[in-house]
């Protein structure tokens, strides 16, 4: 029988462990990922450790949504890159019944703090027939897609990989004087700090990470993030953040001001994070979050052409379900929602809420 329950600090390691073993194992679900934003205001961690014969087959990180206010009446789990199964599948469907109990647990969890919705990004793209017997519903997802770079090909044939347009963007950032540094100081990160906040002030973006989360990431205990800056004549222009676990990379934020876009520091950015993750002994560098095919308008297939233009392999990596625990807090927020998107005076107040 598996059973599901909520860990305790004396789990950590070994979950860790079981992490680190994991095929689909990834940052977001990490106890260094936890230390990171448990003191976010508006997101509480906690993870969920699924077991057999005290053993652990499977568990989730996910993070309770909470703002401040009459926001605290619409909580909501979200759950990204997980959950995390076993790689045995031993005779008696281990996996499928592991992932059910861990959808079981998700539910109960939800229950148990008021949330009223359950948002799961997974790794997995089989299981949706027990997603949909949990009570979850597969959505349409508008960025399941990833890039993914093999960097044991190296330097030379990653360049050689992207576009001619990207090739020479590249070459003429360097010629325009644009420098990039690796971020090894807490100067240096409030300078990277700075260019994130006037982005989500600009794009109104619904989270806002607070500077203890990416001073955090660099610490020696945590050490699960590298970030970059672009500077032009001494000042800061742009950053990139990139997440590590065991051999793999993640692209986590991009960061830039406008007014400088011109100088193309963020496709120099993205190049020295290839060669920085090559010339640290790095497997595969994942650049996730954009549409499978280049259909639409807007952000996200701005975000395919960007993307797409330095070469890779474009693969599909996340499936999104969800579920609806309390429908009446849903058409409330639903609906409170649209008034937002439509008053920018709501947005603002909305964003300074969830910070």
């Amino acid at each position: 029988m598996i059973t599901v329950r909520e860990a305790e600090k004396k789990d950590y390691k070994v979950w860790t462990a079981f992490l680190r073993k994991a095929e689909e194992g990834n940052p977001w679900q990490s106890i260094e990922w936890i230390n990171s934003i448990q003191n976010h205001p508006a997101i509480h961690p906690f993870l969920l450790i699924a077991e057999k014969d005290d053993e652990i087959v499977g568990g989730v990180m996910g993070s309770i949504g909470m703002g401040k206010s009459i926001t605290r009446f619409f909580k909501i789990i979200k759950v990204s890159h997980g959950p995390i199964i076993t790689n045995n599948n031993v005779g008696d469907n281990l996996q499928e019944g592991t992932l059910r109990a861990i959808n079981e647990g998700l539910l109960g969890k939800a229950r148990d703090v008021g949330a009223f919705l359950v948002d799961v990004k997974s790794p997995f793209l089989w299981g949706s027939d027990i997603f949909a017997a949990s009570g979850f519903t597969a959505e349409r997802y508008s960025t399941p897609c990833s890039v993914i770079f093999d960097l044991t090909e190296g330097e030379e044939t990653l360049f050689k990989g992207m576009k001619k347009s990207t090739r020479r963007s590249i070459r003429k950032a360097e010629k325009f004087g644009v420098s990039i540094e690796v971020v090894k100081t807490r100067e240096q990160m409030s300078e990277y700090y700075n260019i994130y906040l006037k982005k989500i002030q600009r794009t109104g973006a619904n989270l806002c990470y607070p500077f203890s989360v990416f001073e955090s990431l660099m610490e020696e205990k945590n050490k699960i993030a590298v970030f970059f800056i672009a500077r032009y004549k001494s000042k800061a222009i742009a950053g990139k953040g990139n997440l590590l676990w065991n051999n793999n990379i993640w692209a986590w934020d991009n960061s830039s001001l406008p007014e400088y876009w011109h100088l193309n520091s963020n496709r120099l950015l993205m190049w020295h994070s290839l060669k920085w993750s090559v010339e640290n002994k790095y497997k595969n560098f994942d650049l996730y979050g954009l549409p499978c095919k280049p259909e639409g308008s807007g952000k996200h297939i701005d975000w395919y052409i960007f993307k797409t233009c330095f070469g890779g392999q474009i693969v599909r990596k996340l499936n999104y379900y969800v579920s609806i625990v309390s429908p009446m807090r849903w058409m409330l927020w639903s609906k409170l929602w649209k008034l937002r998107s439509n008053s920018a005076l709501l947005q603002r107040i909305s964003n300074y809420m969830i910070r």
